[in-house]
C-alpha cells in the first residue's frame, strides 16, 4: 500500500515505511495519513528484510519503527525456547538494522515505552531497546517523562537523538459519548447501580483475574463490572 501526499505539495518530501506494517488502531491511521497529506509518500506494507531492504532503497528513505519487539521477540514453537530462541532472532534484527544504515536509510524510533508489557526476558529487551537507539538517527518520545526515562535507561547518546512530540488528539475520530443511563439500560444494567469500568485490550499483563477475583470478593451490593475490550491471548480469554 502506498500512501501518496497532494500533487499539489510544494515540496516534494521522502518515503517512509512504517513497522509493523499495520493500521491497527486510530494513532497509527492518523498519524500516516496525516504524513500522507504533508506529501511524504507512506508506505503501509513494507517488509523489514534484507530483500526488502534491498529492493526498496531507491523509492524509501526513512524507517519508522513504532512497536519493535515484534522483530526480536521469537512467536514460534515450541514456546519453552522462545526465550533462547529470541537471542538469534534478535542478532538477525540487528544485522537488519545495520544493513539499512548501510543502504543509507535513515532510521526513526517512536519509543511508546522503552520495554514491552509482555516480554520474554529483561535483558532481551534491555539489549534490543540499546541497539535499536544506537542505530537510530533519531527517537521520538510523547512526553518529558518517556525522553528523560530514555536519557537514564539508554545512555547519553540516546538522550541526544531524543526529540518529544506530544501525541496527538482523537477529538472528532470516535463518536461522541451517550448520556449514562441510556448506555446502562443497553448493557442491561439498572440505572442506579454503580457500574466499573475495565476498559481496553485484554492482555496477560494486565492480571485481569485480579481485577476478576477482587471484585468477586468485594460482594458489592448494587454493583456491576463491565469489562470492555478484545482478549489478545487465550489465556485472558478463558477468565
Amino acid at each position: 500500500m502506498l500512501l501518496r501526499g497532494s500533487p499539489a505539495s510544494a515540496r516534494v518530501r521522502p518515503g517512509l515505511a512504517f513497522f509493523p506494517p499495520w493500521f491497527g488502531n486510530a494513532y497509527v491511521g492518523l498519524l500516516y495519513e496525516h504524513l500522507a497529506q504533508l506529501g511524504f509518500s507512506v508506505v503501509g506494507d513494507g517488509r523489514f528484510t534484507f530483500r526488502w531492504l534491498r529492493r526498496s532503497r531507491h523509492t524509501v528513505n526513512i524507517l519508522h519503527f513504532n512497536w519493535p519487539q515484534q522483530y526480536y521477540i521469537y512467536r514460534g514453537r515450541p514456546r519453552r525456547l522462545a526465550k533462547v530462541l529470541s537471542w538469534s532472532t534478535l542478532v538477525r534484527f540487528g544485522g537488519r538494522l545495520v544493513a539499512a544504515r548501510l543502504f543509507g536509510y535513515r532510521i526513526v524510533w517512536t519509543v511508546h515505552q522503552i520495554y514491552p508489557h509482555e516480554s520474554v526476558g529483561k535483558s532481551l529487551d534491555r539489549s534490543a531497546a540499546r541497539l535499536l537507539a544506537r542505530l537510530s538517527h533519531a527517537l521520538i518520545a510523547h512526553d518529558a517523562a518517556t525522553a528523560e526515562a530514555i536519557a537514564n535507561e539508554l545512555g547519553s547518546q540516546a538522550r541526544a537523538k531524543v526529540r518529544v512530540i506530544p501525541h496527538g488528539s482523537y477529538v472528532g475520530v470516535y463518536p461522541p459519548g451517550r448520556p449514562r443511563d441510556q448506555v446502562k439500560t443497553g448493557l442491561g444494567i439498572r440505572r442506579d447501580a454503580f457500574a466499573f469500568l475495565c476498559f481496553g485490550n485484554l492482555r496477560r499483563y494486565k492480571d485481569i483475574g485480579v481485577l476478576l477475583e477482587a471484585f468477586s470478593r468485594a460482594a458489592l451490593e448494587d454493583a456491576t463490572l463491565v469489562v470492555a475490550g478484545k482478549a489478545r491471548d487465550a489465556e485472558t480469554a478463558e477468565l
